[in-house]
């Protein structure tokens, strides 16, 4: 418990700079792959809500034969594994992320514990019930 022994501002300073390290190696890996740091060019194509509403009757059997592919956008509000809660302006929805379905880099970064708040996952409903996306 060393940073009881320390003061507001040293606590601060601290943070401060793990947030800039963070910040750094993320632009150092962004570049040597040679992409954005920050990129915004996903978009959209579904709400939690609606998914829900479309698809929360159907069973596993329906589901795969119209293999519906969806892109959702939100806040990241539980992870517990391959298991991901993320909450959109609509409302919840839980994602279960298939190892052998995403890119490595996805996975990758999924391991390392998701410090920031969006998850932009796009996937194919497989799970009324739970309403699981892979």
């Amino acid at each position: 418990m060393a940073n009881q022994d320390a003061s507001p501002a040293d606590n601060e300073n601290h943070l401060i700079a793990e947030r800039r390290a963070k910040l750094t190696a993320r632009r150092e890996r962004a570049a040597e792959q040679g992409k954005s740091a920050f990129p915004n060019d996903f978009r959209r194509d579904s709400l939690t809500v609606e998914l829900q509403n479309a698809f929360g009757d159907k069973d596993k059997a329906e589901l795969e034969a119209l293999d519906h592919h969806a892109a959702v956008a939100g806040r990241v509000m539980r992870q517990r594994g391959p298991f991901i809660v993320i909450q959109d302006v609509a409302g919840q929805i839980q994602l279960y992320v298939d190892k052998r379905a995403c890119p490595p880099t996805y996975w990758k970064t999924l391991k390392a514990g998701i410090s920031v708040t969006s998850l932009l996952p796009t996937g194919r409903c497989i799970n009324p019930a739970r309403a699981i996306c892979t």
